[in-house]
């Protein structure tokens, strides 16, 4: 495999040896499962046509891949082989600004071809949020101490009133016509 680890929606390729060739009438007879905690998944099928190494791909990690150890199986009714693969966690997103550039280049020989992409990731920092937090000019608590001091008065008037008619019956006014 090539390359033989990656996270979840990279793409990899393989090269299979000694597969016999698929029937007229069953083509790509080869199935390449991904195998993780002992769930196969489907990624492709293949056919070697006869030749004794052939290359497939390219083959995607399932998205729903999980970071950790995995099998990629190639097998038909003729053939079995499996190797290991490396699921690796996703990299950091990454954020296209208008104008960016991708490069691309190729190499080709006689039996073989090779793409190669190189993407520039350009790193931003993260969004800011701002959040106003509405504040009261006063607080009902800051209103307790006046509330207190007018029932304080409110009774001692009328602590004050009920004394002043206590002691006019107590005392009945003085001289007079």
């Amino acid at each position: 495999m090539n390359p033989n680890s990656g996270p979840p929606g990279s793409q990899f390729t393989i090269t299979l040896n000694n597969f016999h060739a698929c029937a007229a009438d069953k083509p790509s007879c080869i199935v390449i499962d991904f195998v993780q905690s002992g769930k196969a998944t489907r990624i492709g099928t293949a056919d070697s046509k006869g030749s004794p190494t052939f290359t497939g791909g390219p083959l995607t990690v399932p998205p729903s891949a999980t970071a950790g150890s995995a099998i990629v199986h190639a097998f038909s009714d003729t053939d079995d082989a499996q190797t290991a693969f490396t699921v690796t966690n996703a990299p950091p997103p990454t954020t296209t600004i208008p104008g960016a550039t991708t490069s691309s280049s190729s190499t080709s020989t006689s039996s073989s071809s090779t793409t190669v992409t190189t993407v520039v990731p350009v790193l931003t920092e993260p969004p800011t949020t701002t959040t106003t937090i509405a504040t009261k000019k006063s607080s009902s608590h800051s209103e307790v101490p006046r509330y207190i001091a007018v029932v304080l008065v409110v009774l001692a008037a009328a602590a004050t009133a009920a004394v002043d008619t206590r002691m006019r019956r107590l005392n009945p006014p003085t001289g007079g016509p």
